[in-house]
């Protein structure tokens, strides 16, 4: 795993290129990732999508949201969010819900208590891994009571025929992605390795538990190519 540091610099180099690495990467099966993702956060909410990078999901949540609702997109990556915002500002000109982008740290959140009826995670799970624990106590002190918390990523199939194939993917057509948009395999070799890194669901639903998150669920997507974790904010 990279250090948080070289991370951040990974992504700021990844960030002009990087919805259409999302949508190669995933054979645009992301899209449909992220909308069942969205549909997962209560209507009217206020919600902050940690790790935001170039807005995706916030664009999508957003006729979601409605006028009563607010998105808020933090990232570490300045890059990331300058494209965020271009993005978003046409949107906003047929849906008047409040938009705000910002740069920050996901283990050290510049909000209050109880500040977000709902917190989102896209793909971003798998980077925050040395400071996870960190990063979840933060989701927690930042949600309201009763406050949802969604994390969607990337994650390893079950299935011992996709797994292989899966496998093939990873060590042979990423590497091909990269050379084609960056010049450098270094990106999707990460990529590869968080993948195999991250714990399995029920190792991660046991974790958010721990944090003091109920009713945590997993939901696979593409027979567990990817999932969406869930979890509200419940008494410690």
């Amino acid at each position: 795993m990279l250090s948080p540091a070289a991370i951040q610099r990974m992504f700021q180099y990844l960030a002009p290129r990087y919805d259409l690495w999302n949508r190669l990467a995933s054979f645009y099966l992301d899209e449909y990732w992220r909308r069942a993702a969205v549909n997962l956060i209560p209507p009217g909410s206020r919600v902050l999508d940690l790790c935001t990078g170039t807005g995706e999901l916030v664009i999508k949540m957003l006729p979601r949201l409605g006028a009563k609702g607010q998105a808020v997109g933090l990232d570490f990556a300045s890059n990331m969010l300058c494209i965020a915002a271009q993005k978003t500002e046409p949107a906003l000109q047929s849906m008047p819900v409040t938009v705000t982008y910002l740069l920050g740290d996901a283990a050290a959140l510049p909000f209050p208590n109880e500040t977000f009826d709902c917190l989102t995670n896209g793909f971003a799970m798998r980077n925050m891994l040395p400071s996870a624990d960190s990063v979840l106590s933060e989701m927690w002190r930042i949600l309201r009571p009763g406050g949802r918390v969604i994390i969607l990523d990337i994650c390893r199939p079950r299935s011992a025929l996709l797994a292989r194939l899966y496998r093939w993917h990873l060590q042979w057509v990423l590497p091909l992605q990269a050379r084609m948009l960056y010049h450098s395999g270094q990106p999707f070799q990460y990529l590869k390795d968080s993948i195999m890194e991250f714990p399995a669901p029920q190792d991660f639903c046991e974790r958010l538990t721990l944090h003091g998150f109920t009713a945590v669920q997993f939901m696979p997507l593409s027979a567990g190519i990817a999932g969406i974790f869930t979890g509200l904010k419940g008494p410690l």
